[in-house]
């Protein structure tokens, strides 16, 4: 058995992500037999940091995505936790008009979608690039091999101008290529409702899942 990790229930906050990754760290200390030291910032990291959470995440941004599902007629979302997507999926926890399925991993969230699409659903998936590699096989085996459509809502970790995860923004789009998956960057506020009712539409005309990558700029 693992290391139980305590936390405040939805909504999720940044103390119950660093709290579990503080937790981790633990038991992998032990596990190991090291010494555990508590990560220390100074205040000019925290700051910083601080500063990154609210560009990552504003709620403004996270309402109109919301707002572009209902206009979709997305009325189930499946998301894996993730600090990028946090205001998206506080927003969706105290909806109630889209039943939102948390989820562990990104391939179960592709199964709780395609099981929420043949019991009468429209459904999207919120997930980072890096959940999107994860769940290639989930996308391979049973949305696509049985045309599920669904839309992919993925947060572009890596893109231009970002300073982490320069890999994995590489791959994204090739992988989405590879897979035959039709997608669009998302960069212009202005233009999210349009975007996800136009992804939705494609998602449900081809029986194929459609993603719009989710860039700083809208979210």
């Amino acid at each position: 058995m693992g290391t139980p990790i305590p936390w405040s229930g939805y909504p999720l906050t940044v103390s119950d992500l660093t709290r579990a990754i503080i937790i981790s760290y633990k038991a992998l200390c032990k596990q190991n037999s090291l010494v555990f030291e508590r990560p220390r910032l100074s205040t000019e990291s925290q700051r910083q940091l601080s500063l990154k959470g609210v560009d990552m995440a504003t709620k403004e941004g996270a309402q109109q995505i919301l707002a572009g599902l209902k206009e979709a007629g997305i009325n189930l979302v499946a998301s894996v936790p993730d600090i990028n997507v946090l205001q998206l999926i506080n927003l969706l926890y105290n909806d109630r008009e889209i039943t939102h399925i948390p989820v562990g991993r990104e391939e179960e969230g592709i199964g709780v979608c395609t099981g929420a699409y043949l019991g009468g659903k429209r459904t999207a998936m919120l997930m980072q690039n890096g959940g999107l590699l994860n769940s290639c096989n989930g996308l391979t085996t049973t949305a696509l091999q049985f045309g599920i459509p669904m839309l992919l809502l993925v947060y572009y970790a890596g893109d231009m101008g970002d300073k982490a995860f320069h890999m994995v923004g590489l791959a994204t789009e090739p992988v989405l290529q590879g897979l035959g998956i039709k997608y669009r960057v998302m960069r212009d506020r202005s233009k999210v409702k349009q975007d996800i009712v136009g992804a939705a539409t494609a998602a449900e005309s081809s029986k194929r899942p459609v993603a719009l990558l989710l860039s700083r700029e809208v979210l």
